[in-house]
């Protein structure tokens, strides 16, 4: 079932970005085709990553529309996943449906940055691949 309900919100997230790719508005009011291209990536692939917060991200798919490499997906949080959220990501997870943004492709990243300026819930930072995104940390230990 999560996986029927994933597949459809990424072939319609899909679907939304490619139509405004023919150079209409995002909610910004900047051509989305303009960002599309790519063209302010500044990293070869893989050298930077997108880490989600997981206490903050909704699932709202932003990410999803924005990235011209592919590296989200929308999907449903595990159950399993969800007993280290703090409570207010488990009251928005509960909100939500459990939606989430993934990152299955995240070695495709280029470090362009339209994902963290498009969340609106500030979820998305870029870190070095390998990194677990705390500042305290050197490397990913889980």
């Amino acid at each position: 079932m999560a996986t029927e309900v994933n597949t459809a919100v990424t072939t319609t997230l899909t679907a939304s970005a490619r139509s405004d790719m023919n150079g209409t508005t995002d909610r910004h009011g900047s051509g989305i085709s303009a960002l599309l291209t790519g063209d302010s990536c500044r990293q070869p692939p893989g050298r930077l990553v997108p880490a989600i917060d997981r206490n903050r991200c909704e699932g709202k798919g932003d990410c999803v529309v924005v990235c011209p490499y592919g590296v989200f997906e929308i999907g449903v949080l595990a159950r399993e996943d969800r007993t280290g959220l703090r409570l207010v990501g488990k009251l928005k997870g509960m909100a939500h449906g459990w939606r989430q943004a993934f990152t299955p492709n995240a070695q495709a990243c280029r470090a362009c940055g339209h994902c963290v300026t498009a969340c609106p819930e500030r979820a998305i930072t870029l870190v070095r691949a390998g990194h677990n995104g705390r500042q305290d940390a050197s490397t990913a230990v889980d």
